[in-house]
């Protein structure tokens, strides 16, 4: 059940009406009611994995609070991670590494064709840090089963995240929420600009991106490039219009997820922009692998041995360089059980640990060259440098397989300012029309612009509180008209899927 189509819609309108209409009490019985029946409309028996997973992460946190023992716990909490990894693992990677294996060692082991749970990766990481948590005595364990079970099945958040910490939401969902007029506006707003930047240009874009990656030898150069652009600018719509729908449906129901996003295209480096982009797994990735394992004594141990035989500065990185390159690796094997997202993943961590470890050079050259690193125009280079990589980048993990992304690769260095292809009737034939493109320009500006403005520090939501009620509902009437009038759907259009919903 997609969260923009039809049925979605009138799920969320009943669920609205039972939880501040109901007995207030029992809103967070009626929230744990609505997630368990929207899973089971969305996946079916698959409803039995996120169960099992979450009784299991339940009952593993319990021991691991009884037990006062250091040790014990860290054991404890190793076999609840491993049980609740192993999960994972088996049912999104499992095909993969046969697949892998049979074609390396030239094999025939069965596939076990499992079916995806909807949201798995994110209530994995999610059950993940609890367990972590619950061991390092940052938090209690939830006594309450039914609690507990609400917190792992949320419904607005387990579609594509974030990724929840336990004590910054566990708290919210059982508190009581009173009938808010200004925070339930606030809520439907963001819900609403989440919903247009989805079906207004995400899936309109779509339509174009999926037939330039489909058929990337027909395309060359700058033209190919232009299609990764779009396909940049449709996954921001996509991922940050889900988080921003999320987001709004939690703030109705009075609850506070984090922000994703913030304003990724204006980041300065590929360290940035991760910082910007899926803040909610850049987050856990730092907590629960990065800082483990770049303060483990074995690292740190190699660190300095390698000292002495490579330098000081390599020496000393290592501990450092390696923990990163695990955690950009698993960000892009978190993406997919593909060798593409490994190399993905690869790709980001490489550049980097480049920008590190060359960070000095990095500064004689701009000495040299008397170049200001806090003017406009050495940050606006900046930007372009890093929306440049970051598009490249994103040819592996878009493209169909590693096989197309070389590909790709290839035919962006060919006939690199051959403008041949840019005409009207190349863009008719992706599958939209001129108005439409046009469309979807004027869409980008507008989130661009708005992008600049949260840059800038202004909330957008209380300047639109501040005006006059006809003001407020015209902007209200408008965005509803836009998404009615420009939203694709309809009679032969179904739903898209979030792109990190599969995820």
């Amino acid at each position: 059940m997609s969260l923009v189509s039809f049925k979605f819609i009138l799920f969320l309108g009943m669920s609205f009406f039972v939880y501040f209409a109901g007995p207030i009490r029992l809103q967070w019985v009626f929230l744990l009611l609505f997630s368990y029946l929207y899973y089971y409309l969305s996946s079916g028996k698959l409803l039995m994995v996120l169960l099992g997973t979450s009784l299991f992460t339940y009952a593993i946190g319990l021991l691991i609070d009884r037990c006062e023992d250091k040790k014990k716990r860290k054991l404890l909490s190793s076999l609840g991670v491993a049980g609740v990894l192993g999960s994972l693992i088996l049912i999104k990677y499992a095909d993969f590494i046969i697949t892998s294996i049979n074609s390396l060692l030239h094999g025939n082991i069965s596939l076990f064709h499992f079916l995806m749970p909807l949201g798995i990766s994110y209530y994995t990481l999610a059950a993940i840090a609890y367990l972590n948590d619950i061991a390092k005595k940052r938090i209690k364990a939830e006594k309450n089963v039914l609690r507990f079970l609400l917190y792992m099945a949320y419904f607005p958040q387990i579609i594509q995240g974030p990724i929840p910490k336990y004590e910054r939401l566990a708290k919210q969902l059982y508190e009581r929420h009173d009938f808010d007029y200004v925070r339930i506006c606030h809520g439907l707003q963001l819900m609403g600009w989440g919903i247009a930047k989805k079906i207004i240009l995400a899936d309109r874009l779509s339509v174009p991106v999926k037939y330039i990656f489909d058929n990337y030898q027909q395309f060359h150069g700058l033209f190919l490039f232009f299609g990764l652009i779009c396909y940049g600018f449709q996954l921001y719509a996509d991922f940050s219009g889900g988080i921003d729908a999320v987001r709004g449906i939690s703030q109705v129901f009075g609850i506070t997820l984090d922000d994703n996003f913030r304003q990724p295209y204006f980041s300065r480096s590929i360290e940035e922009f991760w910082r910007r982009w899926h803040i909610s797994l850049g987050a856990w990735m730092r907590e629960y692998v990065f800082y483990p394992l770049s303060l483990s004594k074995r690292l740190n141990s190699i660190g300095k041995k390698l000292r002495k035989s490579l330098g000081n500065n390599i020496g000393k990185k290592f501990p450092v360089f390696t923990a990163m390159f695990v955690v950009y690796l698993l960000v892009g094997i978190w993406h997919g059980a593909d060798w593409k997202y490994a190399a993905y993943g690869i790709w980001n961590g490489v550049f980097i640990m480049s920008s590190i470890l060359l960070e000095d050079q990095f500064k004689m050259g701009r000495d040299k060259l008397h170049i200001n690193d806090s003017s406009k125009g050495w940050r606006l280079f900046q930007m372009l440098r890093t929306f440049l990589i970051v598009t490249l980048g994103r040819v592996l993990s878009r493209a169909n397989s590693l096989k197309d992304a070389f590909g790709i690769y290839k035919n962006l260095g060919s006939a690199l300012f051959d403008l041949s292809a840019f005409n009207a009737q190349t863009f008719t034939d992706l599958g939209i029309s001129i108005r439409e493109w046009i469309l979807c320009l004027i869409c980008v500006i507008v989130i661009m612009a708005v992008d600049v403005i949260k840059e800038r520090g202004i909330d957008i939501r209380e300047s639109i509180d501040k005006k006059n009620l006809v003001v407020r509902w015209t902007f209200y009437l408008l965005l509803i008209m836009l998404i009615l009038v420009f939203g694709k759907y309809g009679p032969g259009y179904e739903a898209s899927n979030f792109i990190y919903g599969n995820f």
